[in-house]
């Protein structure tokens, strides 16, 4: 397993006040690799706060970002309607 991703596990199973905050500023990273492991760390934190953030990297420009923001909210498994965005996500693949 990769470091980043190590780290992006570790950062999920943390109490999501600790790293929340950082986590979702982190999605509007420059370096696209930033932006996909907060999306990652995200999903292992299942807070329902994430989803607004996740459902607008929906639409980043990188697909790795887009995909990984998809995983994190099926973990998350936000009662939000989420059929709509999700098609969104993907017609930008």
């Amino acid at each position: 397993m990769e470091v980043r991703q190590q780290a992006s596990i570790a950062l999920g199973k943390m109490p999501p006040a600790a790293v929340l905050p950082v986590l979702l500023d982190a999605l509007h990273n420059s370096d696209h690799n930033i932006r996909q492991q907060a999306a990652i760390a995200l999903g292992y934190l299942k807070s329902e706060a994430a989803v607004p953030a996740l459902l607008q990297c929906l639409q980043d420009s990188e697909n790795p970002v887009r995909e990984s923001a998809i995983e994190a909210l099926g973990r998350i498994g936000s009662n939000t309607d989420l059929a709509s965005p999700l098609q969104g996500g993907y017609a930008n693949a």
